[in-house]
């Protein structure tokens, strides 16, 4: 959506040292207004050097997080031409002595060599630069909403829009000229016609109940998210944009069924703080209490774990942290979990289902950590699997998620009651 206006409930959560010879909060505006003006004089590898030392003393700082990445993919769009000026797409064969074209070994030599080339491309080392960002900012900060969102894109999303036909495309692309020059009921018509050309063009039905809510509209929009998520179920923009839509006409608890169903599809960050402003308006508000995480999650693929250098640092827990504890958890249960991270044949080892949950059961067992009391608390009512798939997500386990969402839908939405109750309770 092109404006989305979101009720910040969550104050900036920085950690403040003691010791701390200027106000954090300044320290963190002067910081920011170094790296806008790096970018100003386009000198993105000494912004990302900034931003990096600035989320090194403030982890917890979500806005850094997303000006790095706003940062990453500047230098991931500059990698792509630099591809383009080294020769674009490689290709590789291997030939035998008469100079024809060889098959078998040769042709799977051929392949791991155009593999490797392939991962010395610009643009892939710059895109694995910032999908590793994203997922360091979803480990320790729960408002990194662009690079939850980002992750999301890269990892879930279904393409859409492939296979649209000429004359739709026009109306599209007619639509976002008036837009742009806010002419908004033109633009609502030209994305009409797009629709009325091509039922299946996805952008258009999203733009015009996006006109529709940038003007305040809030029926018309309503209307033409509902048609969206019809067309496309498959995609949790539409969900996302008709919450809001909703919540613009004051139908708080439409806002925050929706928001649920948004969530519970994937909860990325911005989508939990969707739906906590919607219960909040709904009059059961709650808290995610989601925490920061010591390390990455761990993988099935234990092996390859070693392969991506650039993750190692922040696969280590600090010694003495409980999260030693979490990363040792895995090795308790080798050959009991398949590639998606979904265990079996585990016995009386454990009741969980997923490597991901039994990993945290592990370390709760192991440390009294007082962060972790919440998830203990959560662990005593039966709902720790709920607690970690949901207020802990991370695209690390999605495949775990996915599995425990389809057959958990109702589970997820009585886990969000008892966050209301467990809010209600502490007042």
């Amino acid at each position: 959506m092109k404006t989305i206006f979101f009720t910040v409930y969550a104050l900036l959560a920085l950690s403040i040292s003691a010791t701390a010879a200027k106000d954090p909060e300044a320290e963190v505006a002067d910081r920011m207004s170094k790296v806008t003006k790096l970018q100003e004089k386009e000198k993105y590898d000494e912004a990302v050097t900034e931003l990096q030392d600035l989320l090194a003393k403030y982890p917890r700082y979500g806005k850094g997080w997303d000006k790095l990445l706003d940062v990453r993919i500047i230098q991931y769009n500059q990698a792509r031409q630099l591809d383009k000026l080294l020769g674009g797409n490689m290709t590789v064969t291997s030939k035998s002595k008469d100079g024809s074209e060889a098959a078998g070994a040769n042709d799977s030599l051929a392949n791991s060599l155009a593999g490797l080339l392939s991962d010395l491309k610009p643009s892939k080392i710059a895109l694995d630069k910032m999908l590793l960002d994203c997922r360091l900012a979803c480990i320790n900060s729960g408002s990194a909403w662009n690079c939850s969102i980002r992750l999301r894109n890269y990892y879930v999303d279904a393409p859409t829009d492939t296979n649209i036909n000429r004359e739709a495309r026009q109306f599209f692309s007619d639509g976002e000229e008036e837009f742009m020059s806010r002419n908004y009921n033109k633009a609502a018509e030209d994305y009409r016609k797009a629709i009325a050309a091509d039922p299946n063009i996805y952008r258009a039905r999203l733009y015009l109940g996006d006109v529709y809510y940038f003007t305040k509209r809030y029926n018309e929009a309503i209307e033409a998210f509902r048609e969206a998520v019809a067309a496309h179920p498959e995609q949790q923009e539409p969900l996302k944009y008709l919450s809001d839509a909703y919540y613009g006409a004051g139908v708080y608890d439409k806002a925050y069924k929706t928001a649920e169903d948004a969530v519970i599809m994937y909860p990325d960050l911005s989508m939990l703080a969707k739906l906590a402003d919607a219960a909040e308006s709904d009059k059961h508000a709650f808290v995610i209490h989601r925490i920061a995480r010591g390390v990455l999650p761990v993988s099935p693929f234990a092996a390859l774990e070693s392969v991506n250098t650039d993750e190692m640092p922040y696969r280590r827990a600090a010694k003495g942290s409980p999260w030693e504890y979490y990363s040792e958890a895995r090795s308790k249960i080798v050959g009991h979990y398949d590639e998606h991270g979904l265990l079996s044949g585990i016995g009386d080892i454990t009741r969980q289902r997923y490597l991901e949950v039994y990993c945290w059961e592990y370390m709760l067992s192991k440390s009294q950590d007082p962060d972790l009391n919440f998830a203990r608390k959560m662990q005593e009512k039966g709902f720790l699997d709920c607690y970690v798939m949901v207020s802990c997500f991370h695209q690390d386990f999605y495949d775990q998620y996915r599995q425990f969402a389809e057959g958990n839908k109702q589970r997820i939405r009585d886990y969000f009651a008892l966050l209301a109750k467990e809010q209600e309770d502490s007042k």
